[in-house]
């Protein structure tokens, strides 16, 4: 089923850190078990190596788990980082409703009042660059000057 394989990729970040965890516990109560098992029944040699299993498998586990934990919280955040800025594209994109077919015809004019309110528009709508370009046309128009000193202190 195709939602089966949808879901099972939502939240991804939280679910790498939910198995990290459990994955990590299991490895450190593995690692002392053995190493309790070689102690007991290997001997001498068995006592040696059980403790270094038991030791270096517990902290193995723990620090593999911070590294893992840590990248699920990376994925995490990312995602987040995503959804946050996706949205404000999008919300971009409606406010700026840019015209072509009015830049070009901006774009060919010498009308300093066409360019002005041009520009203003372009403010309106975040779109500093076209406001800039029609700005630097008409210097010395209106308050042209002061607008784009303020646009180019951006």
């Amino acid at each position: 089923d195709e939602r089966m394989f949808d879901n099972m990729f939502n939240n991804i970040g939280e679910k790498i850190k939910k198995y990290v965890k459990a994955f990590a516990s299991v490895g450190m109560v593995l690692s002392i078990i053995i190493g309790i098992v070689c102690c007991i029944f290997g001997g001498l040699i068995g006592i040696v190596v059980g403790i270094a299993v038991g030791v270096l498998g517990f902290i193995g586990s723990w620090v593999g788990a911070w590294m893992m934990y840590g990248y699920g919280e990376m994925v995490q955040r990312l995602i987040n980082i995503d959804r946050k800025l996706g949205s404000n594209q999008r919300q971009d994109d409606k406010t700026r409703n840019f015209d072509p077919n009015k830049f070009r015809q901006v774009e060919k004019t010498d009308d300093k009042e066409t360019l002005y309110k041009f520009a203003l528009e372009q403010i309106e709508k975040k779109q500093y660059a076209f406001a800039r370009d029609s700005l630097k046309r008409i210097a010395g128009y209106k308050d042209s000057d002061e607008i784009l000193a303020k646009i180019e202190s951006m």
